[in-house]
Protein backbone atom coordinates (compact mmCIF):
# COMPACT_ATOMS: atom_id res chain seq x y z
CA UNK A 1 0.00 0.00 0.00
CA UNK A 2 1.44 3.20 -1.04
CA UNK A 3 1.82 5.73 1.86
CA UNK A 4 0.20 9.52 1.85
CA UNK A 5 3.64 10.83 1.41
CA UNK A 6 3.94 8.47 -1.70
CA UNK A 7 0.57 9.60 -3.37
CA UNK A 8 0.69 13.41 -2.14
CA UNK A 9 4.28 13.36 -4.37
CA UNK A 10 2.82 11.49 -7.63
CA UNK A 11 0.01 14.08 -7.33
CA UNK A 12 2.30 17.03 -7.54
CA UNK A 13 4.11 15.30 -10.35
CA UNK A 14 0.93 15.46 -11.91
CA UNK A 15 -0.29 19.01 -11.66
CA UNK A 16 3.18 20.45 -11.96
CA UNK A 17 3.71 18.43 -14.91
CA UNK A 18 7.05 17.15 -13.46
CA UNK A 19 7.19 13.25 -13.21
CA UNK A 20 10.90 14.13 -11.61
CA UNK A 21 9.75 16.25 -9.07
CA UNK A 22 11.09 15.64 -5.72
CA UNK A 23 9.46 16.44 -2.33
CA UNK A 24 10.13 15.93 1.52
CA UNK A 25 7.97 16.81 4.26
CA UNK A 26 9.15 20.35 4.35
CA UNK A 27 8.90 21.41 0.73
CA UNK A 28 6.92 24.62 0.70
CA UNK A 29 6.25 26.74 -2.40
CA UNK A 30 9.34 28.58 -1.85
CA UNK A 31 11.48 25.39 -2.72
CA UNK A 32 8.34 24.17 -5.59
CA UNK A 33 9.12 26.51 -8.77
CA UNK A 34 5.41 27.20 -9.82
CA UNK A 35 3.59 26.61 -6.37
CA UNK A 36 1.24 29.55 -6.98
CA UNK A 37 -1.99 30.07 -5.47
CA UNK A 38 -3.87 28.26 -8.68
CA UNK A 39 -1.76 25.09 -8.47
CA UNK A 40 -2.45 25.22 -4.55
CA UNK A 41 -6.13 24.96 -5.52
CA UNK A 42 -5.33 22.46 -8.04
CA UNK A 43 -3.50 19.92 -5.62
CA UNK A 44 -6.16 19.94 -3.12
CA UNK A 45 -8.88 19.24 -5.66
CA UNK A 46 -6.69 16.70 -7.34
CA UNK A 47 -6.52 15.15 -3.33
CA UNK A 48 -9.92 15.23 -2.36
CA UNK A 49 -10.59 13.82 -5.59
CA UNK A 50 -7.88 10.70 -5.13
CA UNK A 51 -8.44 10.53 -1.14
CA UNK A 52 -11.84 10.38 -1.71
CA UNK A 53 -12.21 13.52 1.18
CA UNK A 54 -13.48 16.92 1.26
CA UNK A 55 -11.62 20.35 3.09
CA UNK A 56 -12.91 22.99 4.70
CA UNK A 57 -11.64 26.85 3.17
CA UNK A 58 -9.98 26.89 6.91
CA UNK A 59 -8.09 23.63 6.52
CA UNK A 60 -6.71 24.76 3.10
CA UNK A 61 -5.63 27.78 3.90
CA UNK A 62 -3.36 26.20 6.70
CA UNK A 63 -1.29 24.30 4.26
CA UNK A 64 2.03 25.78 4.20
CA UNK A 65 3.88 22.66 3.72
CA UNK A 66 3.88 18.96 2.10
CA UNK A 67 3.74 18.35 6.02
CA UNK A 68 0.41 20.04 6.25
CA UNK A 69 -0.73 18.09 3.55
CA UNK A 70 -0.23 15.00 4.72
CA UNK A 71 -1.77 15.64 8.05
CA UNK A 72 -4.45 16.97 6.80
CA UNK A 73 -4.85 13.96 4.89
CA UNK A 74 -4.05 11.61 7.23
CA UNK A 75 -6.55 13.09 9.80
CA UNK A 76 -9.48 13.22 7.49
CA UNK A 77 -8.26 9.24 6.23
CA UNK A 78 -9.53 8.49 9.74
CA UNK A 79 -12.49 10.67 10.62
Amino acid sequence: MMSTFNRIVEIFQFVMEDPELSLNLSSSPIDINGWDSFKHVQIVMRCEEIFDVKFKISEIEKIKNISDLVFLVDNKLLT
